[in-house]
C-alpha cells in the first residue's frame, strides 16, 4: 500500500497542475440502503455536454474537502483511441448525496490506483514463453482445445474477490477461479504451477465439461439448445484492463444456425468489491424464434436443486449451494436477471440439446439494447460467510434491491 505522505503529496502535485473546477458531479443515494463500492459510470458526452469539449490531453479528477478525492478510470469502450467512459467506486450513506468538483489534469498527475481489477490474455509459444495479447481469434473445433495455446487456456478476469476464465476454443465455457487474496494474480496463475491445486492466490473450484458453466451462453430454438458460436468467426478482445474495472469482449460471427445466419457480441465487466461479473449481450441478424440461455453447471451437485427468487423488484435470481468446488468446499453460484426478459428455468435433463449437467435460465432477446444480467460465485475460502445456504441469497436479494435503486449522478 502507498504510504500516507505519497498519497498526500501525489494529490499536491495533481490539483496544482489542474485547471481550475468550473463543473461539479453530485452523486446521490435515495434509498435506505447503504452503499459499498457502488459503480458509476459516465459517459464523456455528458461531460463535455456540460464542460465543453475536454482536451485530449486531459483527464477528469473529482474533487472534495468533505468526501476526499476520487482519480476515475477512463475507458475507450469504442477503440477510436479516445476515452468514452469515467467510472469509479464510491461509498454512500442511505439517503445521502455528495458533491465533487471536476477538475482536469494531465495523464502524469493521475494517482496511481491501487489494482482492484485485471483482465489477462497470453499465448504460449513453442518454447513455454507467454506473451499478453490485447486480443486472439478463437480456437475452432478442428484446431482442438486451447490447452497448452494459451494461459489459462484463453482470457481471464478478475478483481480482487474472485476470478473467471474463458476456453477460447469451440467449447466457449467459463470457469471460476476461487480467491483466498485480494491481490491481482492472472498475470502468473498457471505458469510453473498447478492451479486446480491450492496454491497462495486461490484455486480453479469448477468442473464445466459440456454443462454451461459458470454463466456460458447459448441459443434456445423450437428444435433444441445450443451452445454459443461453436463454427462461428470468433475472436475476444481486452477493451479495458484496470485498475477499477477490466472488460473482456467476445465476438460471434457469421453463425449458422438452422438456417439463420446470426452473429452475437458477449461483453463481460468486472469490477472491485463485487462478488460477480456483469454480461451484456448483443444478437444481431435473423433473431425471430430465438431465445437467449445461459445456466449454473450441476456438475458433482449433490442436492441437484435451484432456488429461485422473484423479488418483485424488476428483478428474478436462481442459484445453487453445496460442496460443488473441486476440493469440496461449499460453493454459491447465481443468476440475477431481469424480470422483464426472464422466461423460465430448467434442468437440462427436461430439454433437448448437446448441453448437458446445468440449471438452464432462458431470457428473451430485446429488439435493440443489450441484455445484462450477473453470474455470482461465493466460496467458503473466500469468505467464510459462504458457508452458509443462505448467505448466496441474502446477497442476490440485496443487490437486487441496489440495482432497482440506482445512484443518481448529475452534472452541474
Amino acid at each position: 500500500m502507498k504510504s500516507v505522505f505519497w498519497i498526500i503529496s501525489a494529490l499536491l502535485l495533481m490539483w496544482s497542475c489542474a485547471t481550475e473546477p468550473t463543473n461539479q458531479i453530485v452523486i446521490e443515494n435515495e434509498s435506505s440502503l447503504t452503499r459499498v463500492d457502488a459503480p458509476v459510470t459516465i459517459k464523456r458526452a455528458s461531460l463535455e455536454k456540460k464542460m465543453g469539449a475536454i482536451p485530449e490531453d486531459k483527464y477528469p479528477v473529482l474533487y472534495s474537502e468533505t468526501f476526499g478525492n476520487i482519480s476515475p478510470q477512463t475507458d475507450d469502450i469504442t477503440g477510436d483511441g479516445t476515452w468514452d467512459e469515467l467510472f469509479f467506486l464510491v461509498d454512500m450513506e442511505p439517503e445521502s448525496e455528495r458533491i465533487y468538483d471536476i477538475m482536469l489534469v494531465s495523464a502524469e498527475n493521475i494517482p496511481v490506483l491501487d489494482p482492484r481489477s485485471n483482465a489477462r490474455l497470453a499465448s504460449i509459444d513453442e518454447n513455454g514463453n507467454h506473451m499478453a495479447l490485447k486480443e486472439s481469434k478463437r480456437m475452432d473445433q478442428e484446431q482442438g482445445q486451447a490447452g497448452g495455446k494459451f494461459q489459462m487456456e484463453g482470457p481471464a478476469w478478475e478483481n480482487d474477490l474472485v476470478g473467471f476464465r474463458n476456453y477460447l476454443d469451440y467449447r466457449n465455457g467459463i470457469d471460476i477461479f476461487g480467491k483466498t487474496t485480494a491481490l491481482m494474480s492472472l498475470d502468473s496463475v498457471g505458469i510453473d504451477e498447478d492451479y486446480h491445486q491450492l496454491q497462495t492466490w486461490g484455486m480453479d473450484i469448477l468442473k464445466v465439461g459440456t454443462s454451461l458453466g459458470a454463466g456460458s451462453l447459448a441459443i434456445k430454438t423450437e428444435e433444441g439448445i445450443y451452445p454459443v458460436g461453436p463454427d462461428s468467426e470468433g475472436r475476444v478482445e481486452i477493451i479495458a484492463d484496470g485498475p477499477l474495472r477490466s472488460i473482456v469482449r467476445f465476438y460471434f460471427d457469421n453463425w449458422e444456425l438452422e438456417g439463420k445466419n446470426i452473429s452475437l457480441i458477449h461483453t463481460v465487466t468486472i469490477y472491485g468489491g463485487a462478488w460477480y461479473y456483469v454480461s451484456e449481450v448483443e444478437i444481431s441478424g435473423d433473431k425471430n424464434g430465438l431465445n437467449l440461455v445461459t445456466g449454473i453447471t450441476t456438475i458433482d451437485l449433490d442436492n441437484q436443486k435451484v432456488k429461485f427468487q422473484n423479488f418483485d423488484n424488476g428483478y428474478v435470481a436462481m442459484s445453487t449451494f453445496g460442496r460443488q468446488s473441486i476440493e469440496k468446499e461449499h460453493l454459491g453460484m447465481g443468476l440475477l436477471i431481469p424480470e422483464e426478459y426472464f422466461r423460465e428455468y430448467a434442468h437440462t435433463d427436461t430439454l433437448p440439446g448437446v448441453i448437458t449437467d446445468t440449471f438452464l435460465a432462458e431470457m428473451s432477446i430485446p429488439e435493440s439494447d443489450p441484455l445484462q444480467f450477473r453470474f455470482y460465485a461465493t466460496w467458503e475460502l473466500s469468505n467464510k460467510d459462504f458457508a452458509s445456504e443462505n448467505a448466496l441469497p441474502e446477497l442476490l436479494e440485496n443487490d437486487a434491491e441496489a440495482l432497482s435503486n440506482p445512484l443518481i449522478s448529475n452534472i452541474y
